[in-house]
């Protein structure tokens, strides 16, 4: 009973959005051999992101649910939401493969659809640092086969600064980015109504208060904000070229080590900043809730972060970032 029905319904469609669209990923024929240990966790953490969120994503458990707790008004809920869902994913997905200017707009599409899922849940209400490292290995395992899974500005800027994206690549990118971060900011802002509605009535600043922006603390300076987010990017975009550069530690788990990577980082410093080590995350949830006295730190802070990390990887990384058997693709920064 933590949401009134529409965001019920909504909820329902974000869970079960984000377990589908990883679902028909991870197991697509295009991936190569399947890994199963790769499908089960990634298929596993997808769940554990809907359900922290208290998604059902099951119009049988659903129904139960409702059933015995008497919600019977709200059933359709559990039906709707998951069903429509589905509708969408499956959509979407059969448009990008077999339509010809699918293929074409295919990357942009999947890092749209990545950052959205992330920036919806980084921006929930009742999303922590594990929750947050979870959906950003998920949302890399599902994309990483046809756009790498940047889900980033910074990342994307890394990548075009050791030539492995081009110019105009990088502009799509970061245009689906941004694109991907304001549907997840809008989503997010929707979802913290409830928390509004319920303890503050129709005040529009709780409302913004609610959602879980990037912020500075009130013990913590604008040096010391931007600073904070310049090391902990550097250290995730050190982490990435790293796992992605290096052949004999690339693999189906080098999502989660991304992902544990954030989640180590918004835990240990997220309440001094809140964590956003993202530039598109920053910008979108402070536009959305009209918050952006120090959105400049969260855009800049994370850029600044990673062109550090590119030009001190040959120094900090095994091999740097000049494998000549990383995987020969333009999008990729996951094994084929």
């Amino acid at each position: 009973d933590l949401y009134h029905a529409d965001q019920g319904f909504l909820l329902e469609l974000l869970g079960t959005g984000l377990l589908l669209w990883t679902v028909v990923n991870v197991t697509d024929e295009k991936q190569g051999e399947p890994n199963r240990a790769f499908i089960g966790w990634t298929i596993g953490m997808s769940v554990y992101v809907g359900a922290s969120q208290g998604a059902v994503m099951n119009p049988a458990v659903g129904s139960c649910i409702a059933a015995w707790h008497n919600f019977h008004d709200d059933m359709w809920v559990y039906w709707v939401g998951p069903l429509t869902a589905s509708i969408l994913v499956a959509g979407v997905f059969k448009a990008l493969n077999s339509t010809a200017v699918g293929e074409i707009i295919k990357p942009q599409v999947y890092e749209l659809i990545g950052t959205m899922f992330l920036v919806a849940i980084v921006g929930s209400p009742v999303s922590d640092g594990r929750v947050v490292g979870t959906v950003l290995a998920v949302s890399i395992a599902a994309a990483g086969y046809v756009s790498g899974g940047h889900v980033n500005p910074v990342v994307s800027v890394a990548f075009t600064l050791t030539k492995a994206l081009t110019p105009i690549t990088l502009l799509r990118y970061v245009v689906a980015q941004l694109g991907g971060a304001f549907l997840g900011a809008a989503i997010a802002h929707r979802l913290a109504q409830f928390y509004t509605t319920s303890f503050f009535g129709d005040d529009d600043m709780a409302l913004d208060n609610m959602m879980n922006s990037p912020h500075l603390a009130d013990d913590v300076n604008k040096f010391q904000g931007f600073c904070l987010e310049m090391f902990s990017t550097l250290a995730l975009v050190t982490v990435i070229l790293s796992n992605t550069g290096s052949k004999s530690i690339s693999g189906p788990f080098t999502p989660i080590v991304i992902g544990f990577t954030v989640a180590a980082g918004a835990l240990s410093e997220g309440r001094y900043t809140g964590g956003a080590y993202n530039p598109a995350v920053g910008l979108a949830l402070d536009a959305v809730g009209d918050d952006t006295d120090d959105t400049w730190i969260f855009v800049f802070g994370p850029l600044l972060g990673g062109v550090l990390a590119v030009f001190l990887a040959p120094w900090i990384t095994l091999e740097g970032n000049g494998d000549k058997d990383a995987p020969d693709s333009e999008y990729s920064t996951l094994p084929a």
